[in-house]
């Protein structure tokens, strides 16, 4: 009986799995190929502003895709934008983060900034550098995935070690099923610290020509410093219309009104705050 519970626990567990994993790397392939061709042909035409009303209703839709937010940074970018510019920019890489091409636009757009080349550095610990490091490689869905992938393994592991009767076998199933469970410590670790990371300062841009940096929610309030289109910072706190940040190295912080500033977050429905 505990054989056959153990059995059905397992099968469960695998299926599950499974399925959370073809919905995590299923991209949404309902992306209106006529209106991304069309916003396309307006941008080669310079009509930017038309192509970037085309993306964005295409990015509402369907946020899997980072070729379209690859083409919707460029857009703006070629309309004067940068800010936006780099936050879809930025959004294309977490979906692609191995793409030569918008690693090299981003560097493009944060060098006419003067902005690092690297990801806001502020509050930096070895959550956050775990979060950094992992997030240059694989996207958030691909660190799931491996993560479900060794999750499988370790139960296939554990299924052949109460079936095997052989020594030898039963030596090497142990020797893969320490390996994977060292592995998918390492995986959930990693995919935990984005998760959290987002959670607790999630990457924003300046997208105002330029906002005063105030030393505390309202207008009223002095102004500490000034902060220009494109500006990296993180969010650190809300207080109704209004949010407090940190510019990339933490030198300083500041409240700035919700509206001047765009999170990289990808959101359901509309991207942004």
């Amino acid at each position: 009986m505990r054989k056959l519970l153990f059995f059905i626990f397992v099968g469960v567990s695998l299926g599950i799995s499974l399925f959370i994993a073809l919905s995590l790397s299923s991209d949404n392939q309902s992306m209106d190929i006529k209106a991304f061709n069309t916003a396309n042909n307006l941008y080669l035409a310079g009509k930017y502003d038309e192509a970037i009303q085309i993306y964005q209703n295409l990015a509402a839709e369907n946020q899997s895709n980072s070729v379209l937010y690859f083409n919707l940074g460029n857009a703006y970018y070629m309309n004067g934008d940068k800010g936006r510019a780099l936050v879809n920019y930025k959004r294309a890489l977490r979906l692609d983060p191995r793409d030569q091409d918008i690693m090299n636009n981003i560097r493009i757009v944060q060098s006419a900034n003067n902005e690092s080349v690297n990801e806001p550095r502020a509050l930096r610990g070895p959550i956050t550098s775990l979060a950094e490091v992992t997030g240059q490689i694989l996207s958030i869905n691909e660190t799931a995935l491996i993560t479900l992938g060794l999750w499988f393994l370790i139960f296939t592991m554990i299924l052949l070690l109460r079936i095997l009767r052989n020594r030898q076998f039963r030596v090497g199933a142990s020797a893969f099923l320490m390996l994977f469970v060292l592995l998918f410590i390492i995986a959930g670790l990693s995919l935990g610290s984005r998760i959290l990371t987002e959670k607790l300062y999630p990457p924003a841009v300046v997208t105002a020509v330029e906002i005063p940096l105030n030393s505390q929610p309202g207008e009223t309030y002095v102004t500490e410093n000034y902060l220009k289109n494109g500006a990296e910072v993180l969010l650190l706190d809300t207080q109704g219309e209004w949010i407090k940040l940190s510019n990339n190295s933490n030198t300083y912080q500041g409240w700035v009104p919700a509206s001047s500033v765009e999170t990289v977050a990808i959101t359901f429905g509309y991207p942004g705050l």
